[in-house]
This record gives C-alpha cells, sequence and structure tokens, in this order.
C-alpha cells in the first residue's frame, strides 16, 4: 500500500517536472538574439543600408467639408415703413451695392398725408407750448389758477409726444424733419441700402403694390463671410490644437487660408459631426454665402522617426527594427509604433539616438535572427 503511493507521488513529481521543461524551453525559444554580427567579408553586408535619421515632429493633412456661411449680423433684411407701389427698381439679385446706395423708389397719396399731418401735429405742439408759457406768466401775476396751468402744462406734452412719434417716422422713412417745416415735401420714400454687400434677394417687381412693413431686400455683407468645416468626433483628437485650415470653393480653385476661431465641444444632431468656426484671412469679393468648401488641415505634430515600412520586424506582438553599431554587427531594438500609412512608420524608442537605422536589407537581419532564435 505504502510503496503505491511512493510511486503515484513519483510519477506525478516526474510529469510536473517534464512539464516545467517545455515551458522553459518554449519561454527560451521566444527571446530573441539582440546582436547580428558578419564578417567584415562577408558579401550580406552589400545588400544591406543604414541612415541616420533625425527625430522630428510629423503631420498628417486631414481632409475636411465645408461651406460658407455669413453671420447673422452681416445680413441686412429692406422692409417697406409705408404702402405704396413699387418704382425705379436699380437693383437685381446678385447686385454689388454700397452703403446708401438707392435700392427703389415707393410712391402713394399716403406718403404726402404722413408729411401734412407732421406739419399739423409741429403747429399744434406750438400752439400748446404758447398757452403754457402763458398760462406760466398769468400764475405769476396771480392772473389764473393752478388748475387752468395743469392742462396748458398736460396739453402741451401730450403735444409734444404726438409731435416726437411723427417726428420719427418721418425720420425712418428718409425725410428731413428741418425741409418739411421749411415747405419742402417730398412725393416718394426712397429707400437705401442699410450696408455694403450684395443683394442676395429682390422680392418686389415695378409697379407692384405693397403693404407697410413688407420684406422688400435681402442683402449680405460680404465682408464678415466665414467658413464652418465638419470634422468626425474620431479625427477631433488630432485637430484640438491646429489654428489655420486651408480651403478652395467649388466656383473658385484659389488656396485660401481661414483662421480656427473656435471648435465646437459637442456633435451635432444633424450632422453627427463636430463644426470648426473659422474666418478667411483675407477678404475675398469671389467667396458666395451657401457655397460648399473642399479643405485640409495639418493634425498635431507627433514627435519621432520616420522609417521605411519593411524596416520594421514584427515578432510575436512586439516590433523592432536593426540598428548598426559598427561596420558588420547589427542591434535589435525594441520599438513604439506612434503612426502608421501604406509606405512608412513614424516610431520613438529612448535607443535609437545616435545610430543609423536599417532601412534597406532589415529582411536579411531578420532571417539571421530567427535562425540564430
Amino acid at each position: 500500500m505504502n510503496s503505491s503511493v511512493i510511486f503515484v507521488s513519483l510519477f506525478s513529481i516526474l510529469l510536473l517536472s517534464c512539464s516545467n521543461e517545455e515551458v522553459i524551453q518554449k519561454e527560451t525559444n521566444n527571446i530573441l538574439p539582440e546582436i547580428v554580427e558578419f564578417s567584415e567579408d562577408d558579401t550580406k553586408l552589400k545588400f544591406i543600408t543604414s541612415s541616420k535619421i533625425n527625430r522630428n515632429f510629423y503631420s498628417d493633412t486631414i481632409l475636411l467639408n465645408g461651406i460658407v456661411l455669413a453671420p447673422p449680423q452681416s445680413i441686412f433684411s429692406v422692409y417697406s415703413l409705408t404702402r405704396g407701389y413699387i418704382d425705379d427698381v436699380r437693383v437685381y439679385q446678385g447686385s454689388r451695392v454700397k452703403k446708401g446706395d438707392i435700392l427703389c423708389r415707393i410712391k402713394h397719396p399716403e406718403i404726402l398725408t404722413i408729411q401734412q399731418k407732421f406739419l399739423s401735429d409741429y403747429i399744434q405742439l406750438r400752439t400748446d407750448s404758447l398757452e403754457y408759457e402763458r398760462q406760466k406768466l398769468l400764475l405769476r401775476d396771480s392772473a389764473t389758477s393752478i388748475r387752468t396751468l395743469e392742462m396748458a402744462k398736460n396739453a402741451y406734452f401730450q403735444s409734444l409726444a404726438v409731435f416726437k412719434s411723427q417726428e420719427k417716422l418721418i425720420t425712418s422713412l428718409g425725410f428731413n424733419a428741418k425741409n418739411i417745416l421749411n415747405g419742402s415735401l417730398y412725393s416718394d420714400v426712397v429707400l437705401l441700402s442699410p450696408s455694403n454687400g450684395v443683394v442676395s434677394s429682390v422680392l418686389i417687381n415695378q409697379g407692384s403694390y405693397i403693404e407697410s412693413n413688407t420684406l422688400l431686400f435681402t442683402i449680405q455683407n460680404s465682408e464678415h463671410l466665414h467658413i464652418e468645416v465638419f470634422v468626425s468626433p474620431s479625427t477631433y483628437s488630432s485637430l484640438k490644437n491646429i489654428h489655420t485650415i486651408y480651403f478652395k470653393t467649388i466656383s473658385d480653385n484659389t488656396l485660401r487660408e481661414a483662421e480656427v476661431i473656435n471648435i465646437s465641444s459637442f456633435v451635432e444632431n444633424e450632422t453627427k459631426s463636430i463644426v470648426i468656426h473659422c474666418h478667411p484671412k483675407e477678404k475675398s469679393q469671389n467667396l458666395i454665402v451657401g457655397e460648399s468648401v473642399s479643405a485640409f488641415a495639418f493634425s498635431d505634430s507627433l514627435s519621432g522617426y520616420l522609417i521605411p515600412r519593411n524596416s520594421l520586424f514584427i515578432f510575436d506582438d512586439k516590433e523592432y527594427i536593426f540598428i548598426q553599431t559598427s561596420n558588420s554587427t547589427f542591434k535589435l531594438i525594441p520599438v513604439q509604433v506612434i503612426k502608421r500609412n501604406s509606405s512608412n512608420f513614424i516610431i520613438d524608442s529612448d535607443q535609437i539616438s545616435g545610430y543609423p537605422i536599417v532601412t534597406i536589407g532589415a529582411e536579411i537581419l531578420k532571417e539571421a535572427i530567427l535562425a540564430e532564435e
């Protein structure tokens, strides 16, 4: 009975020992030699090229799409302040105008009525003003009552309020109040452009009748246009520190620069993207509101070494390169790949500095390493 137990125990120990030897052997097999050394006259050296590569800063080019927009303060809506008939339309959609240019005229008998009422209100104000002053003098001589003075005062201030209201209407119509008081009446209302810009819409025709507060024109000031470009949330981290984008419009192939003013901190529901708000660095008359924009920007810089794709050696999911330590000796070192593309890698390692990196013939060294391994 005892001998049987001892046999089983010894057998278990032997199995465990064999298993451990296999694990140790397997782990040993996964350790790569670090050094590859050839004899000075080995012909393989002719097919291996090393180059000193300096650490640099590298950026990606990120393609963007966007649109030309006008801020709300650059869009001017021109309304009629009186009813009447449209006359002398001088602009059309797309016309460039300067502030103060004539857009059209409005004619109606009511325009004369407004001026006549203004004159009537002025006469009433003068009458009530004189009466108020007269009552103040009479009260001083005890020739009138305080009640009568108060009535004159109220009449004066009421007339003043009516006159000021009518004067404001006269001014808003573009009339000179002093000219009207001197007897020079206006036969029509002249609508002027409130800003430099482009007429983006004309909503009336020659001779058409319009009511008061009717929208007639829309004018866009092209001096303050901006660009909005859209990026996916996955690209956002690469563009957080950009200051400039480069863009072209569909109608004009000129490459322009725009300064990044703001990068949105949230994703828009409609586009599922993040908006970058930019201002063109140079003013241009060729930008059209609503026009599509193709743009690009350079991502945040990455510090590292740019090597050809075939210089990298991957083993057990780890990445290595070869550096040359002497004429015929090469060393395998681990690296971190920061960025990949179809032909190059950007890598980093604290063991590279000062040593040439094998850029051609790395496959020869790989074969030698694997043969030794």
